[in-house]
């Protein structure tokens, strides 16, 4: 039922390289990497928590010399009428003038300010006025003293650049490097610290794959590649989603329409079906463990060929899954990277796709257990990586959706589906800002990828 596909572009930048080891991955060093960064994703509570939730403060006046004294008289105050006190961590309780926010440096005024400190004391909500009023004038005593109120953030910020924003705009804010509503900050850092090496080339590959797929009127321009920990490529997959015709609806078909076709064939889903079949193909064959011995290079070379032809064979079995090598791209990559036996599922493997998933493959990544997902245009129509929540603006997936403000400007559906606590699996993502978007086509924006 697939279409017939066209012999692959000679003029590609991807010819083979004669003599590469298969394992050595030797298909990425023929690519032209691409230039970009990696932009970490935002999990759903941190967006959530992106617009802090503001609280009022008594805010203090108080000698240095009294600091601690008085530090300590608020905080068992609080103890003592059986409290429990905000969890005020990531703010400092007491600072100089020259500390203070702008917008607070004017209605607070001392007789004396070069022998004044701020005391953050405590939220509104857990003592009265009058109360801290007393215990202060027992410890200031002769000076009256001078409280104010002035809004606070609740929670500790998530970045470093969220607490300097914070304290210009509310209260000088601490970032602790630690992040209570997502992966923290060592753990991306590291993780990134790897992808770094062979994003821009496997991210070129994808786009290959992916235009290699739409050429040959297999689907949309999505191209997805599956690879290791330490970047050797599994499997390539275009979107196939046109590649069975019948799925094109009658009437669309009249007009030379072909309507969203089998979304079993999306890349992703392709692709994870892939890696699903050479598990199985290595389980059937009972491969000894890897070695570099050059017998065994030869061998696993040969058992890799034996293995392609046996998944062709096979492929006709779920001809809507599509779960098989269809180009000449994606044979060559099957054919190419033999996948090391005794693995589950995607563990351990990382998935790049060209677009933001919709949120069926979203899912199925999920469920793979993937351990790093990264894309390149954003969908925030369709797509179910990011976090971000839709502000009714109609998108087309183009170079307008790169870059941080248009990211947040669009919006999207908000599932942020790669990092969620209720899900029982979760994983790393980012977003591949390309420095240029234009090479990855323009999809309709309600296309799911």
């Amino acid at each position: 039922m697939s279409i017939d596909l066209p012999t692959h572009n000679g003029n590609s930048k991807l010819e083979s390289i004669p003599g590469n080891n298969p394992i050595d991955n030797g298909i990425l060093a023929t690519v032209i990497p691409r230039k970009g960064r990696l932009v970490p994703l935002r999990t759903k509570a941190e967006v959530q928590h992106s617009s802090p939730q503001i609280i009022q403060a008594y805010i203090a006046e108080i000698p240095p010399k009294s600091a601690n004294e008085v530090l300590k008289a608020v905080d068992a105050l609080i103890h003592a009428h059986n409290i429990s006190p905000s969890n005020l961590q990531h703010l400092r309780r007491i600072i100089k003038p020259s500390a203070l926010p702008v917008r607070l440096q004017r209605p607070i005024s001392t007789v004396l300010p070069q022998l004044t400190l701020y005391l953050l004391a405590c939220p509104t909500d857990l003592l009265p006025l009058s109360i801290l009023q007393t215990l202060l004038a027992a410890r200031l005593f002769p000076h009256p003293p001078n409280i104010f109120t002035c809004d606070i953030p609740l929670y500790p910020p998530t970045s470093e650049d969220q607490a300097r924003e914070w304290s210009e705009r509310y209260w000088p804010s601490v970032w602790r490097r630690f992040n209570p509503w997502g992966p923290q900050p060592s753990e991306i850092e590291k993780a990134e610290a790897e992808l770094r090496r062979d994003v821009g080339s496997i991210m070129g590959l994808a786009l290959e794959v992916g235009r290699e797929a739409e050429e040959g009127g297999m689907g949309v321009g999505v191209g997805v590649m599956v690879a290791d920990e330490k970047g050797r490529i599994i499997v390539g997959a275009g979107d196939g989603r046109w590649a069975d015709r019948s799925f094109y609806p009658k009437d669309e078909e009249r007009e030379g329409g072909r309507g969203n076709g089998n979304p079993m064939a999306h890349a992703v889903m392709r692709a994870i079906g892939m890696v699903a079949r050479k598990r199985r193909n290595l389980a059937s064959q009972n491969q000894a463990p890897p070695s570099s011995s050059p017998e065994v290079v030869t061998k696993k070379s040969s058992s890799a060929q034996q293995e392609l032809a046996t998944t062709q064979r096979k492929g006709k079995e779920g001809k809507h899954f599509f779960d098989h090598p269809l180009t000449p791209l994606e044979k060559q990559i099957y054919a190419q990277s033999p996948l090391a036996p005794g693995g589950y599922l995607c563990l351990d493997l990382n998935i790049y796709i060209t677009h933001e998933p919709c949120v069926m493959c979203s899912m199925a990544i999920l469920h793979s257990r993937f351990s790093k997902v990264v894309f390149g245009l954003r969908m925030p129509e369709t797509g179910g990586m990011s976090a971000e929540i839709n502000n009714d603006v109609t998108t087309t997936a183009t170079a307008s959706d790169s870059g941080k403000e248009a990211e947040n400007e669009a919006g999207g559906l908000g599932y942020g589906l790669f990092w969620r606590p209720e899900l029982n699996w979760r994983l790393l993502g980012w977003r591949w800002d390309d420095d240029d978007p234009q090479a990855y086509g323009k999809l309709s924006g309600d296309t799911h990828v």
